[in-house]
């Protein structure tokens, strides 16, 4: 995905395994707002995330994993943005997990790093910010479930609840993180979730992919 200028928002999407040109999952350049919200973004050769300049970005409960490796790329990458909230999202298993450039004001709220060859770039870790393993789960639609006792795992994942605002509050209703499909409720989990409805989960938006 790569755009420039305007207002994006990319919700509820999985960007896998891209080697375009500029080796990115993503790259938005001078966005008036730059909102992903919901995305698993994983195994992209370089970046997962970039945004270049612009007012805003938001980057909210998505899922980074497994990109920039072996390239000394990041899972998220933000330069000259005038200011950026990052909150709730799981990075994992990436080459760096954040990093920061140009001046950029970023808020850290809330996100769960975790076995990253670097976490942070340019920037310190946020006060609230969760290191440790996330105990993430196979599931019938993904590897990013979050293990749960009620769920039939043998322990709790540390990210149920820790997202700081409530389910309605993240605009996360009729979404789960559980294995069996029962709906996050409460206080959101951190990370992406999937679609709960009548107990089942779903992903409801298609795979981003460079040919």
């Amino acid at each position: 995905v790569r755009s420039s200028g305007g207002e994006i928002q990319i919700h509820h999407h999985l960007v896998a395994a891209n080697q375009a040109d500029n080796r990115s999952g993503t790259l938005f350049q001078d966005p008036v707002l730059a909102d992903l919200h919901n995305n698993v973004v994983i195994d992209n050769s370089f970046n997962g995330v970039v945004i270049v300049g612009g007012m805003q970005a938001r980057v909210r409960f998505n899922t980074l994993a497994g990109n920039g490796v072996g390239q000394g790329g990041e899972a998220i990458a933000l330069d000259n943005v005038a200011t950026a909230e990052v909150r709730a999202n799981a990075l994992r298993n990436n080459h760096i997990g954040l990093r920061v450039s140009g001046g950029t004001q970023v808020t850290l709220v809330r996100n769960s790093l975790w076995a990253n060859q670097g976490d942070y770039a340019g920037i310190e870790a946020g006060p609230s910010d969760l290191r440790g393993d996330p105990r993430h789960a196979n599931g019938p639609l993904g590897s990013f479930y979050l293990s749960n006792v009620a769920a039939g795992q043998p322990s709790n994942s540390p990210l149920i609840d820790a997202s700081g605002i409530t389910v309605h509050q993240a605009g996360l209703q009729e979404t789960t993180t559980r294995t069996d499909g029962a709906a996050d409720q409460g206080m959101a989990d951190i990370g992406s979730h999937y679609v709960s409805v009548n107990g089942t989960g779903r992903v409801w938006l298609p795979i981003v992919r460079s040919p």
